[in-house]
């Protein structure tokens, strides 16, 4: 049996496909390029634009014209928000939520009995977000196809709730992985010589703001002063990193400006892994469309940031997103 896969948008989404792909490989499928045919096709969605949901639905129809026969399994976050609407592509035998991809393997083995009958149509699984509770642990990776560099998913959900931004309700509440956790998928990736490792995450700032969390490592409670959490439980992690063996080097994907302030930013220059750079999204310079983004910060505060990093090393590197 032959699966292929395709994935949109984030980083998060690559890490969730790779881990999927290796846990078909582990129990005998042959996984292929998604141009291929193949019995499996499972397309990783993205919500985040009215623009991803209809890539998403393209890639849906394109794959299964590869093979009309195969499976088409729709996972991710569209599948998440609208899955009435991509139950509705033509060909579509499967629909998975953001908790129940975990599951893709046994979900498929569902399509493939209920074909040996008279069918029932899609098998759509998608569990309401406030459901969501904890961390789940779907194993580790070994590789990242194509790639020179490994990421690895620290955290899942968010609980901001930007005004424009869908992703809390396609991804549930704040969930961590544990420390050693991903302090094992670390190890297992630099033996296999990457020298890189993205730490990724829906907020990769909110990790380990949770009060369990805090609890089970031994850390003063997440403070929240002025809407923003402390980042001890993101320091702990990356100071454990920081003292592993081996030669590379820790990269943070982003951070959010609402989410972490100057002083707390400038902690994490102490740890020498980690990379001078950050992902930081200013998404707008008017404190007028920030209120009402809901961003929690102004332009001032984005500003002062940037400059408290820039004082602190001049070359240090910083991108960014803004919506127009």
């Amino acid at each position: 049996m032959k699966a292929a896969f395709y994935t949109l948008g984030c980083k998060v989404n690559q890490y969730e496909t790779e881990m999927l792909r290796e846990r078909f490989r582990a129990i005998g499928w042959e996984t292929v390029d998604a141009e291929e045919p193949a019995d499996l096709y499972v397309v990783n969605t993205c919500t985040v634009t009215g623009l991803a949901d209809r890539k998403s639905r393209q890639y849906i129809r394109r794959m299964k014209k590869n093979n009309p026969g195969a499976i088409t399994a729709v996972i991710g976050c569209y599948a998440q928000v609208s899955p009435e609407e991509a139950a509705a592509v033509e060909g579509v035998d499967l629909v998975l939520g953001t908790a129940e991809k975990n599951d893709l393997p046994a979900y498929v083995e569902r399509v493939l009995e209920a074909r040996k009958g008279a069918g029932t149509g899609p098998i759509v699984a998608v569990g309401d977000r406030k459901a969501m509770s904890g961390y789940r642990d779907s194993g580790t990776i070994s590789a990242m196809d194509g790639r020179t560099r490994a990421y690895i998913k620290i955290q899942e959900g968010c609980d901001r709730f930007c005004s424009y931004c869908v992703i809390p309700f396609a991804r549930g509440p704040v969930r961590s992985r544990a420390v050693e956790s991903v302090l094992a998928e670390a190890e297992r990736l630099v033996q296999q010589g990457f020298k890189e490792i993205v730490l990724t995450g829906i907020n990769t700032a909110l990790y380990g703001t949770e009060p369990e969390f805090a609890e089970n490592n031994a850390l003063p409670p997440a403070r929240f002063e002025g809407g923003a959490p402390d980042t001890a439980g993101l320091e702990l992690l990356l100071e454990r990193l920081d003292g592993m063996d081996g030669d590379f080097r820790v990269r943070l994907s982003s951070l959010e400006p609402n989410v972490v302030s100057p002083g707390e930013t400038l902690r994490l220059l102490r740890f020498c892994r980690l990379c001078h750079h950050l992902h930081l999204s200013v998404q707008s310079g008017s404190d007028t469309v920030l209120r009402r983004m809901n961003r929690h910060y102004t332009a001032a505060d984005y500003v002062e940031l940037v400059r408290a990093l820039r004082e602190a090393d001049p070359f240090y590197g910083i991108s960014s997103d803004i919506i127009v």
